[in-house]
């Protein structure tokens, strides 16, 4: 059986997928973590001519929040790290070995670089 979805019914599908439905109010506690869960990878850009990259699509989803909070959990919180995932991201810790394969790679393309770099 061969389904359609109209331009409309798709763009509903699309919209939903990214958390772009619903409510768009940050919890009290926890405010962060819909988003994040969903989101999986949040791109770091320090060049901010509105603000910094980051921040947008978290207010994008749930409307406007303490970006010093939002930085607080991502650097504090134990939960996310900082990786090369595609862009500079935060990245939940918990998917560090999802990437392992990329840092073996790169291991093994730059060793001499490494070793040579690393103080003895």
């Amino acid at each position: 059986m061969h389904e359609t979805l109209s331009a409309a019914e798709a763009r509903r599908m699309a919209l939903a997928a990214q958390g772009f439905v619903g409510p768009r109010k940050a919890l009290k506690r926890r405010p962060f973590s819909a988003a994040l869960e969903r989101l999986h990878v949040l791109q770091i850009d320090s060049v901010n001519v509105f603000a910094r990259s980051h921040y947008l699509p978290l207010f994008s989803r749930t409307g406007s929040y303490d970006t010093q909070a939002l930085d607080e959990h991502l650097w504090s919180s134990g939960e996310f790290t900082e990786y090369w995932a595609h862009e500079a991201a935060f990245i939940p810790v918990a998917d560090r070995p999802l990437f392992a394969w990329r840092m073996a790679d790169f291991e093994r393309r730059y060793a001499d670089r490494i070793t040579h770099c690393v103080p003895r």
